[in-house]
Formats: C-alpha cells, sequence, structure tokens
C-alpha cells in the first residue's frame, strides 16, 4: 500500500480572536486550568479594567485531578479575588466547554462541579 492512502486531509477554519474590554464600570477575569500527564495541575488568572488595566491577577498549584475541575479552581480564585478587591459587576471568561455546558446546563450527577459552582 502507498502512504497516500492514508492521508485524509483535515478540514481547518481559521478565526480570529482578541480580547475586548469590559464594559465601563465593570471587570474582566481571564482564567485557565490545565493538568499535565501526571495528572497534577493548576490554575491561573488576572482582573482587567475598563481602560484595560491590570487590576490583579493569580496562580495556584493544584493536586492531582481532572482539567476541567482545574478550569474550575480557575474560576473560583478568580472570583475570590475580585471579591477580595471590592470588585461586584464582574465579567468571567473561560475557555472550557466542558465547564460552560456545567454552569449553563446543571451538573449531571458530577460530585466536584457542584461543590466549586456553587461557592
Amino acid at each position: 500500500m502507498k502512504d497516500e492512502q492514508f492521508v485524509h486531509p483535515i478540514s481547518r477554519t481559521q478565526i480570529m480572536i482578541g480580547w475586548t474590554a469590559p464594559k465601563e464600570g465593570w471587570v474582566k477575569i481571564n482564567t485557565g486550568g490545565a493538568r499535565k500527564e501526571d495528572g497534577y495541575a493548576g490554575c491561573s488568572g488576572l482582573i482587567r479594567g475598563c481602560d484595560k488595566e491590570w487590576l490583579g491577577g493569580f496562580s495556584k498549584q493544584l493536586v492531582q485531578c481532572l482539567a476541567y475541575v482545574a478550569e474550575l479552581w480557575g474560576i473560583f480564585e478568580g472570583l475570590k479575588l475580585a471579591r477580595r478587591l471590592g470588585f461586584h459587576k464582574v465579567e468571567v471568561c473561560f475557555d472550557s466547554r466542558v465547564v460552560y455546558n456545567n454552569i449553563i446546563n446543571g451538573m449531571n450527577g458530577n460530585v466536584v462541579t457542584p461543590c466549586l459552582v456553587c461557592l
């Protein structure tokens, strides 16, 4: 067999992504979480204002957990920081579809997610 028989072209769509400032009087939290192959994870994030100024940031090392749990911790830590800094009008941005669906549509029997979402 020739190698060409195993090559399958991949269709890709390019999407331009950019950061937009929050509305006047609001702050935006950008968070993320990640997990290494050994299971250890971490999360981090930052808070910026409507003039794109940096207002605070955090980084947290986590024990072994799933990637989406690390994403949830990032959101939780970001909201804690926003509260500690006295911000009440907060927009939260993250890139996990699984976390988004769990927050919007319910937890579907997940034990960890409700604990973090409710906090």
